[in-house]
């Protein structure tokens, strides 16, 4: 392994651990939740934000190198606990049952399809349906298990598990197994990727602000319709006094958010990644029943 003080300065820790920091509270403030639209500002599918936090603590879990590493090591003990809490209950609460034929199955839903209007009445059509418990199963089982020293293809669940998570992946991975082939195309959607305005409180300007310029550094002294916002950088520069935060906050929208059905936006749905999450969900439950 490369020397660390070659290339990890004191400025890039502080980057690292303050990061950190932002996703725990994130995900422990329940932030994730309450408006997505602005925590995951790009991936709108609530549940990548758990499995991206779980992959990360199932690598630095067993990388060798994370003791030689202490920004690693904190930011591993940070997120273990984080995911191991306030992720798992989060994925746990936000599952459902539901029932196909004779057997109750755990699912996620995300947004795709959910209150959609058909002739006049509502409808909930699941269009994500598949990709969300496939996320969230990869998510759960990255935050709670292991792959054994020289053993690659098993995985172990850690002796701290609780029987609630794999109860809950063995029910979610039997869903996937048996409905992956026997569903439309438009039922495999996602959003695996968007546009950053998802609702009339998304637009960054909206919020507690002190550095407004045009690229070429001219002040812009007030924001009308005619602004052109590709061409103006929109920050807070040092520390706005805590009256005049204040201030701004109260003039800000209300932190409330009424789902995604509020305007139109773009994103992207691709119904290989799902297909490709589904086997990886499959095969990593497949290696943890091989116990």
């Amino acid at each position: 392994i490369e020397e660390p003080k070659s290339w990890l300065n004191s400025g890039l820790e502080q980057v690292i651990d303050d990061t950190s920091l932002y996703i725990s509270w994130v995900i422990e403030s329940e932030m994730l939740l309450k408006r997505p639209d602005l925590a995951i500002l790009y991936y709108p599918a609530l549940y990548n934000m758990y499995w991206f936090m779980g992959r990360c603590v199932k690598v630095l879990r067993q990388s060798e190198d994370t003791p030689l590493y202490p920004v690693l090591d904190r930011l591993f003990l940070l997120w273990d606990k984080t995911s191991k809490t306030f992720g798992t209950s989060q994925l746990l609460s936000l599952s459902q049952k539901q029932q196909i034929g004779s057997k109750t199955y755990n699912i996620w839903q995300g947004f795709l399809g959910l209150n959609d209007t058909l002739h006049g009445k509502s409808a909930n059509h699941c269009d994500d349906q598949i990709y969300s418990t496939a996320v969230a199963v990869n998510a759960l089982i990255d935050i709670w298990s292991y792959n054994p020293v020289g053993q690659e293809n098993r995985l172990f669940w850690l002796d701290d598990c609780p029987q609630q998570v794999k109860d809950v992946v063995n029910s979610a991975s039997n869903y996937l197994h048996s409905e992956i082939l026997n569903v439309s195309s438009w039922q495999l959607s996602n959003s695996f990727f968007s546009g950053s305005v998802k609702t009339n409180s998304t637009m960054f300007y909206l919020y507690p602000l002190n550095y407004i310029r045009y690229f070429n550094g001219t002040k812009v002294h007030k924001i009308t319709n005619t602004t052109d916002y590709l061409s103006v950088i929109f920050a807070v520069e040092g520390v706005i006094p805590e009256n005049e935060y204040d201030a701004m906050l109260k003039a800000s929208p209300p932190p409330t958010f009424n789902g995604f059905n509020e305007i139109a936006f773009p994103f992207w749905s691709s119904v290989e990644i799902t297909r490709a999450f589904v086997m990886l969900a499959l095969s990593k439950h497949d290696a943890l029943t091989l116990q």
